[in-house]
């Protein structure tokens, strides 16, 4: 990413979090953890400062973190022009993104609270983001248990033998738990997530359990069994005409 988007995204991040109160340490680490994945290591003190600057993160009343708080007009204002500042330099798969990270920053203490949705929602809708996709993309985010879930773009790979859903897509794997894929189908985009408790590696990193992964081309997936899931095989679940049959030597 761009410096500029990142300075937007960090304001963005802060705006979110310094509602109800403030911001909760399970948020601030996710921030933490977004930078040491985006940024080189001179840089991560940089930004985490402008964080904790923009959100107040130092001057905050520890006791009234997470108190209801009606968002200020000032913040609303400012998120409408940090976004219509980067939404020409965007592409549609990125805002995508930037709005999936914000809804991963809200989930990452559970707290998705009125005040912090009406924020991400004027993100949705300054990036034109369907309500549509941006339901897929919260319900995607807050779940928990696969019950939840019930939609064609969104596939559920476990031990199972069938989906509990009929519009839910489903792949057969030796996985305690369950891996949760995400289309949205707008950009021809994937994520991935994995609930449960064993060691599962994508492009041969291991994958933290509840946190969201971009799925893409040439990606592979390898379970603790032995199994593997790849793009390929996602794509093609997703989009039964290209479906062919497997190679068995």
């Amino acid at each position: 990413m761009s410096e500029e988007i990142l300075r937007a995204l960090t304001q963005l991040f802060a705006i979110v979090t310094k509602q109800d109160g403030g911001v909760s340490e399970n948020e601030r680490a996710y921030v933490l953890r977004f930078f040491q994945q985006e940024l080189p290591l001179n840089a991560i003190n940089e930004y985490i400062a402008l964080y904790d600057e923009y959100s107040e993160y130092n001057k905050q009343n520890p006791a009234e973190v997470g108190i209801p708080k009606v968002p200020s007009v000032k913040d609303s204002l400012r998120t409408l022009g940090i976004c219509r500042k980067i939404n020409k330099t965007l592409t549609q798969k990125q805002k995508v993104i930037v709005l999936l990270k914000l809804l991963e920053l809200a989930g990452s203490d559970k707290h998705f609270s009125t005040q912090r949705m009406e924020i991400i929602n004027t993100v949705a809708t300054v990036f034109n983001i369907s309500a549509e996709e941006y339901k897929l993309l919260e319900t995607f985010i807050a779940a928990e248990e696969i019950s939840s879930l019930n939609n064609p773009n969104l596939l559920i790979a476990n031990i199972q033998s069938s989906s509990h859903s009929e519009n839910l897509r489903h792949e057969h794997l030796h996985l305690e738990g369950h891996l949760v894929f995400l289309r949205v189908q707008s950009v021809d985009i994937y994520f991935v997530k994995y609930l449960g408790d064993q060691s599962n590696m994508l492009n041969g990193f291991l994958m933290q359990p509840n946190r969201v992964y971009l799925f893409s081309h040439g990606a592979s997936i390898k379970t603790q069994p032995g199994d593997s899931i790849y793009y390929s095989d996602l794509v093609a679940n997703f989009n039964h005409e290209i479906r062919t049959s497997k190679l068995s030597f």
